[in-house]
């Protein structure tokens, strides 16, 4: 049964009085990537940026997702790159405290964090591709 045209009147003066629209700009094929994240989804664009912004006011920033976000400075001129590759952002999701002991760790090898955690990255995938599978396991220490 479709709306009368009473309810359609209040449902409108309701969301005029408590909604409001929010907005940004971007590039039209970022917008088509970002909708067909939303439709594997199963969402609505509105829903997902809704859900988000839910998200961002309603939890501290160490419980949101991703756990942690810390912001790392890391200047182009440290990375080590070749002609394919490309600095692309400067936020990485590690727990404070790991970042610190990074941090820490590299200051005491006179080495920039950003060659550090590369290296700490190499090494550690070399050691899980020597493992045997069964003993490997998530960040967390647990079996998968």
């Amino acid at each position: 049964m479709a709306p009368r045209e009473s309810q359609k009147r209040a449902s409108l003066k309701w969301d005029k009085e408590n909604m409001t629209t929010l907005g940004c700009k971007v590039k039209r094929e970022q917008a088509a990537d970002f909708k067909a994240y939303c439709d594997g989804q199963g969402k609505t664009s509105n829903t997902v940026l809704k859900d988000f912004v839910l998200e961002c006011i309603d939890k501290p920033p160490a419980t949101r997702t991703g756990a942690f976000v810390a912001t790392v400075d890391i200047q182009a001129s440290e990375v080590p790159l070749n002609a394919a590759q490309t600095v692309s952002a400067p936020a990485i999701a590690i727990p404070p405290e790991k970042l610190n002991q990074a941090k820490a760790h590299a200051e005491a090898r006179r080495e920039p964090v950003s060659g550090f955690l590369i290296r700490a990255i190499d090494e550690t995938m070399e050691r899980d591709r020597n493992a045997p599978a069964a003993s490997q396991g998530n960040s967390e220490g647990e079996s998968t």
